[in-house]
């Protein structure tokens, strides 16, 4: 997983590419911690998720009405 920051005015944010999963979640969380001083407002962009979260969305529902 690539985590991509910026900062401003207070601002942070966060872009995800990759999986995020139990395996790579304390790697965002050590980051989080990492950036927070100071920062009024946190924003995460998953759209790099979107497709993962639909597909598996869409498994679950398959699974479940089988």
């Amino acid at each position: 997983m690539t985590i991509t920051k910026n900062a401003s005015d207070g601002t942070l944010y966060i872009t995800l590419e990759g999986r995020l999963d139990t395996n790579t979640a304390p790697q965002l969380e050590a980051e989080l911690k990492a950036s927070l001083s100071g920062v009024t407002e946190l924003d995460l962009d998953f759209s790099g998720q979107i497709d993962r979260l639909q597909l598996v969305t869409a498994e679950q529902m398959v699974e479940d009405h089988a």
